[in-house]
């Protein structure tokens, strides 16, 4: 399964750069204010100007159903919920295997899993949304321990290395009572995908099971929007990418022939998991503009630290590119 997992995130990752190399001309940061029709376009405004295009894929997670209000009448609503989870030392038990406890009345049940990087990752809690989604709390983390030792007698706690929280969507198909929209009473359960207008296509609720079926996902939204498009194969296109060089996978001969070379391969940056300057540096030049992004493509800040030494470096890297991550904003120039 982890491996599973590290090919998805890699296919995903691979895919953006071989589109960008491609021609795609990605617009990151950027907010979708409005949208209109005019004629057999869409123009797409934005905080930074308009874009005419004749296809519109709606992908943007638990904004995807305003998004698509802007221009259509409701038919599937995000309800969004909060959730706690734990990350567990990578030295610690794992079952080598993904463990779904079955959900009761009072909640989500508790699901074990292995991550990318080979930590145990245990959650979600299930909980009203509240003021502070992004913040866990004393009895959700409580609940989050006593279903694990449920599910898991074994599991060591004291090998907890970080504790966070996220924002769930459950997407319901909704319907106008009494001049507003209400949840009709049954989930959609997955996800759903809208195909209100020739052209336009929205997937609204992508939970899990999105990420599983990803790949199928692409596969179908590319036909339907080539065959309305009446696009062509590119003649020219290249579907080759190559990986940027992970200095903890070379022998030590390799790496001392690399630091000869560049030597920002030769510094560590990330401790923990050996990720040295010159991988950071092929992170940003492929697209990451974030700390964030730089860790989804060469795995720093996964380690037991979590980013607690080396995420102030990879932000002041990135500063020194001229690109600012806002999380990192409040820390000198120097720092």
């Amino acid at each position: 399964m982890r491996d599973q997992l590290a090919k998805i995130r890699s296919e995903a990752l691979a895919a953006f750069e071989n589109a960008v190399q491609n021609g795609c001309e990605p617009i990151l940061g950027t907010k979708v204010t409005g949208l209109r029709r005019l004629g057999a376009e869409y123009i797409v405004e934005t905080d930074r100007g308009e874009l005419s295009c004749r296809a519109v894929l709606n992908c943007a997670g638990l904004y995807a159903d305003r998004v698509h209000e802007m221009l259509f009448a409701p038919s599937v609503r995000i309800f969004p919920d909060s959730a706690d989870f734990l990350v567990l030392d990578r030295n610690a038990p794992s079952p080598g295997r993904i463990i779904f406890h079955e959900s009761e009345e009072k909640g989500k049940g508790v699901t074990a899993i292995s991550t990318v990087e080979g930590n145990l990752l245990l959650g979600p809690t299930q909980r009203p949304l509240e003021e502070r989604p992004f913040a866990t709390t004393a009895q959700g983390l409580a609940d989050l321990m006593s279903g694990a030792k449920e599910l898991l007698p074994d599991v060591d706690l004291a090998a907890v290395i970080r504790s966070f929280a996220a924002v769930r969507p459950n997407p319901h198909a909704v319907v106008l009572r009494d001049g507003e929209y209400v949840p009709d009473g049954k989930s959609i359960g997955s996800f759903v995908i809208e195909n209100p207008a020739p052209g336009f296509y929205s997937l609204i609720g992508v939970k899990t099971p999105g990420l599983t079926c990803a790949d199928e996902l692409g596969r179908y939204l590319a036909e339907h929007t080539a065959e309305h498009l009446g696009a062509q194969p590119c003649g020219d296109f290249s579907p080759c990418r190559r990986a940027i060089t992970r200095w903890n996978s070379l022998s030590r001969a390799e790496q001392a022939e690399l630091a000869g070379i560049d030597p920002d391969y030769g510094e560590i940056v990330c401790q923990c998991e050996s990720v040295t300057k010159g991988e950071i540096l092929a992170a940003i030049a492929r697209g990451a503009v974030s700390v964030d992004g730089v860790k989804r493509r060469v795995g720093s800040g996964m380690g037991r630290c979590q980013g607690g030494r080396c995420a102030i470096e990879i932000a002041r890297i990135l500063r020194e590119k001229g690109i600012e991550d806002p999380r990192f904003k409040r820390y000198p120039r120097g720092g």
